[in-house]
């Protein structure tokens, strides 16, 4: 059933009171043949252990599920990076709690492991598609209309997570990437664990300006639900100040060409 261990896939799901969407995220995680680990981190829910109970319910009995509890509640990236360290598949794939990945997704992107030049790629990314529940109703991100995989550079990455008034969103931070554990490793990079909103975006923009390369395919499987009362529609002022931060982190790296600085400064004052 499974591709080799080359090909294999850490699955991350940070989890909140997520007893009812949870489930469904964790089996379509041990669905995927090429998912060789999947963890639920429960960031210190207080709902009478619903989360894991749902979650231990979705296991298909393949010893690829792992529970982990933490005792205070530290946020998602927090909880990411305790699972990412309890795992040691090649690739690292982060699921949120209320989404899913259609069958087959994880064999579709990894077809794209290496660019057309035979080049590997370190983040590998595929178009997601919103919904507000049914597949029918979705809409991708980003690919409407564009053609064909890009390869995403910093300045793309930066200048594509610039909101537009009366534009539809399309940051590419709201993407959920495979990253390659070797660069990661190799970079000491990990999710911020002060930071409760950007921290995907904080967290790819230092892998790109570490070297990293990262490609965006058409949309191979993941389903993003979007909920007006989601924990990224609401934040304090402090998460909005972790944010800027992430951005005088960048801003501080002195290999940053003066296009990067620009985005990068355009960026933080949106």
């Amino acid at each position: 059933m499974r591709s080799g261990a080359s090909e294999g896939v850490a699955v991350v799901i940070a989890a909140w009171r997520a007893s009812a969407t949870i489930g469904r995220a964790v089996a379509s995680a041990l669905a995927q043949a090429e998912t060789l680990e999947v963890v639920v981190v429960d960031d210190a829910s207080g709902d009478a252990g619903a989360t894991f109970s749902a979650a231990r319910a979705a296991d298909d009995g393949s010893n690829r599920l792992r529970l982990i509890a933490l005792e205070a509640n530290a946020g998602p990236a927090h909880a990411r990076n305790v699972g990412i360290a309890a795992t040691s598949a090649p690739w690292i794939g982060v699921l949120d709690s209320d989404d899913w990945m259609e069958p087959g997704r994880l064999n579709k992107l990894l077809a794209h492991a290496a660019g057309p030049d035979g080049r590997p790629c370190d983040i590998l990314a595929d178009d997601l598609l919103q919904t507000d529940g049914a597949i029918e109703r979705g809409r991708p991100l980003w690919f409407r209309g564009e053609a064909g995989a890009i390869d995403i550079s910093l300045a793309d990455f930066i200048r594509c997570n610039i909101p537009r008034r009366g534009r539809a969103r399309r940051e590419l931070g709201f993407l959920k990437p495979l990253m390659r554990r070797a660069f990661l490793e190799q970079h000491a990079l990990a999710y911020c664990d002060a930071m409760r909103l950007g921290e995907d975006y904080d967290l790819y923009a230092r892998m790109l300006a570490s070297g990293a390369r990262m490609r965006l395919v058409p949309w191979c499987g993941y389903v993003s639900l979007m909920r007006p009362d989601s924990l990224s529609a609401r934040h304090a002022r402090a998460d909005l100040a972790a944010y800027s931060a992430a951005d005088d982190r960048l801003l501080a790296l002195g290999s940053l060409s003066a296009e990067e600085r620009r985005w990068a400064r355009r960026h933080q004052r949106s």
